[in-house]
């Protein structure tokens, strides 16, 4: 047999773990609450900066259509699409709402398990 993949006892590996309640919660949730509140808001952010350039970029195709230079039209909007395009292949419009929402359901565990410590 290869040293290298010799078998593992897993019954005697598994009597040795042993977690309690608290260590769980603090691995499992607060670890998991730390990591979503560390991603909310860079998301956001990124969220709201694509939202702006798209908005600034469509509005700057309207004023070069004002100083009657249509052949730069395009240029804008095709940034803009790219923008909303990146925005749309992040998935921004539902990963923010939906690390929100799952970081107050964590909470609500974390203060339903605390609370019955009292």
């Amino acid at each position: 047999t290869d040293p290298d993949y010799a078998p593992v006892n897993m019954t005697s590996t598994l009597e040795s773990i042993s977690v309690s309640a608290d260590g769980y919660l603090e691995k499992r949730i607060v670890d998991q609450l730390s990591e979503l509140h560390g991603d909310a808001p860079y998301l956001a952010t990124v969220r709201m900066y694509l939202k702006l350039c798209v908005i600034v970029l469509t509005a700057s195709s309207s004023a070069i259509a004002s100083f009657d230079k249509a052949e730069w039209i395009p240029l804008p909007l095709t940034i803009a699409m790219a923008f909303e395009f990146a925005k749309d292949y992040m998935q921004l419009d539902t990963r923010v709402p939906t690390i929100n929402g799952a970081a107050g359901e964590l909470i609500k565990v974390w203060l339903w398990w605390t609370g019955l410590s009292l």
